[in-house]
């Protein structure tokens, strides 16, 4: 489930210092941030589903989405988000520095 922070900080008022709180949960693993005010709650959600969050309005595009449903035979390990009037490229890994378990490429327009 995706949170934004002032859910979390809200979720954590109980605490002297909830911002502190939340960079520990961060830290163990309990929350994923996904961008500047995101954070996701399961580690193990897919990145694509995560694309609309980091990058919207946009959609699933080109490789990833022939590749999901079967319509090529090779298989894609990043995907690309696309949306109309924006000129800006972000990069989204999800990840240790041993593995990187999720690529995003957020590509504009």
């Amino acid at each position: 489930m995706i949170k934004t922070t002032s859910m979390i900080l809200n979720e954590l008022k109980q605490y002297a210092n909830p911002a502190d709180k939340l960079a520990r949960l961060v830290q163990s693993g309990e929350y994923t941030k996904i961008v500047n005010g995101l954070y996701e709650t399961s580690p193990s959600v897919p990145g694509y589903l995560l694309a609309e969050s980091i990058y919207g309005p946009s959609y699933l595009s080109f490789e990833f989405a022939l590749s999901y449903h079967g319509l090529i035979p090779e298989a894609v390990y990043a995907f690309t988000s696309a949306t109309f009037e924006k000129k800006k490229k972000n990069f989204l890994c999800k990840g240790n520095s041993d593995t990187v378990d999720k690529f995003a490429e957020i590509q504009a327009g």
